[in-house]
């Protein structure tokens, strides 16, 4: 094979992984965290689309120099390792290992601007050794970490990492070793796919262990298998042809399970957050606080309904009302006692609202807006929840 001219399944594959490390990188900006651990998850993104954009390049133009800008990537692949496996486990690597991987990093990359006539294939095997190396540290800082010292949700990215580096590993170590194993395409790629979608999921937090993130892989290789043998039954297919397309469906489910995750996670980063926007507030009174929700583009159309606006009501029915729901919810069954269940249906009627919040007991003020019934409803009827905690605790703190 020559590496200048991979087949269409190869360049495949490469452009799916850097879909998918795009995906990740949007994510990554919409969080916009100027956290360490995050520019350093951010330095192994780029080091990674290095590697797969010199591929594609490659591949696209079949300049055979291009293959340095691939060198590139992979030289600087593991030392993004070891500072990842740093920043995760918040603890510095031996001192040989930091040696050992700078170094070799080093080595790699100054060797890839050389001619390939010069160095190959003894650059191959450099890079391939130091990566299977760097991975082994990695998995082994991972082990022997000291669980007590790290929270569950450090503990769980750190098992991701691992469990990320058992696809990774074997699957990088075949690019080096393409021709010996006589494969018909890189399967990196579809390794890379993998880790954006882990890591997309851990940066959501979906899930407190890994059982369901690893029964959805299993669909998902289950659903290719299927697909694969599918496309195979009526022909003649060879080992080749059933390598390229098991992993080209494969691949083609994780990009589209990374989109879809991605999208999610985008989405949840640039919602509106009620919350976010009182933590800002200044003061520290439940009637700024109420005009600063009523005002949230999350809660558009929210009206304030204060004594004057209650004139005529019972205010005795309406303590005892909002004693026990200070959030109403028109879904909710009524209260039992029949004069509160009219007067809740006398205020949602009147101001057409799905939900009534007690923002101040004495003189008495209520907040009623509508809440979407689907997509993000859920989220801020928990927000307004603990909004009027919040206009509790401030009207007690005034008395």
């Amino acid at each position: 094979m020559n590496p200048a001219s991979p087949p269409p399944a190869d360049l495949a594959l490469s452009l799916a992984a850097l879909i998918g490390l795009a995906v990740l990188g949007r994510v990554l900006r919409a969080a916009g965290s100027g956290d360490p651990l995050v520019r350093r998850f951010r330095f192994g993104l780029a080091a990674i689309m290095v590697l797969f954009a010199g591929r594609v390049l490659t591949g696209l133009t079949g300049w055979g120099w291009l293959r340095s800008v691939e060198y590139l990537g992979a030289g600087l692949i593991p030392l993004a390792v070891l500072l990842l496996t740093e920043g995760l486990l918040r603890r510095h690597a031996p001192p040989w290992a930091k040696a050992l991987v700078a170094g070799g990093s080093a080595v790699v990359v100054v060797v890839a601007v050389l001619p390939s006539g010069l160095v190959d294939p003894g650059r191959i095997w450099l890079a391939l050794v130091l990566q299977v190396v760097t991975f082994l540290i990695a998995g082994g800082l991972v082990l022997t970490r000291d669980r007590a010292s790290l929270s569950e949700a450090e503990n769980r990215a750190a098992e991701r990492l691992a469990l990320s580096l058992l696809l990774v590993l074997p699957l990088g170590a075949s690019d080096f070793l393409i021709v010996v194993f006589g494969l018909p395409a890189r399967l990196s790629g579809v390794a890379v796919l993998v880790l954006c979608w882990l890591a997309i999921g851990l940066w959501r937090g979906a899930g407190t262990g890994h059982r369901a993130p690893l029964l959805t892989f299993a669909g998902m290789v289950l659903a290719s298998a299927g697909a694969t043998l599918a496309l195979a039954t009526g022909s003649e297919p060879t080992r080749d042809t059933i390598i390229i397309a098991g992993a080209l469906t494969l691949a083609a489910v994780l990009m589209a399970a990374v989109i879809a995750e991605g999208q999610g996670a985008v989405a949840e980063a640039r919602a509106p957050s009620i919350l976010a926007d009182l933590a800002g507030a200044p003061g520290q009174d439940p009637q700024e606080m109420a005009r600063r929700l009523a005002a949230h583009p999350a809660v558009a159309g929210a009206v304030l309904v204060g004594e004057t606006d209650l004139a005529g009501l019972d205010d005795e029915a309406l303590r005892r009302l909002f004693a026990a729901r200070p959030v109403l919810r028109r879904r909710e069954p009524p209260p039992a006692e029949p004069d509160l269940a009219d007067l809740c249906s006398h205020l949602f009627a009147r101001y057409d609202a799905t939900h009534i919040m007690s923002v101040r007991r004495a003189p008495r003020l209520l907040l009623a807006l509508s809440l979407p019934s689907i997509g993000a409803g859920s989220r801020l009827e928990a927000e307004l929840e603990v909004a009027q905690r919040m206009a509790a605790l401030m009207e007690a703190r005034e008395a």
